[in-house]
């Protein structure tokens, strides 16, 4: 945890392309970091659909502070179409987002109309 201790008013995080970034780095960003809104882990090759299931299990928790309104995963080859499905039809927000990019990623038509209508 040890700098993100420190990072309690944190907005927005861009750590794109950080290719040591892991699950447990993103998932500690997101539980200490409260009042972060924008987070950017682009290209972070070792992230998986675990960090997103971490971002719904945070929104979703009664105690939540998640102020996570825009989010970019895109060229994370470990991310899953089962994974980006989860995000987007179990995050509570997902309608306050303003933005959610998934460049690069394949989506399937149950990804697309799941986005469509949320």
């Amino acid at each position: 945890m040890g700098v993100f201790a420190k990072c309690s008013f944190l907005v927005e995080l861009d750590i794109s392309g950080c290719f040591l970034v892991t699950d447990y780095i993103v998932h500690t960003i997101i539980y200490t970091c409260k009042r972060l809104e924008i987070l950017c882990i682009r290209n972070c090759r070792k992230v998986t659909d675990k960090s997103l299931y971490s971002l719904v299990k945070l929104a979703k928790s009664s105690c939540s502070t998640s102020q996570i309104r825009s989010l970019h995963v895109g060229g994370i080859i470990n991310l899953t179409e089962k994974g980006i499905y989860h995000l987007i039809s179990n995050h509570p927000n997902m309608t306050n987002f303003t933005c959610l990019c998934l460049a690069g990623i394949p989506l399937n038509e149950s990804i697309l109309d799941e986005m469509s209508t949320r």
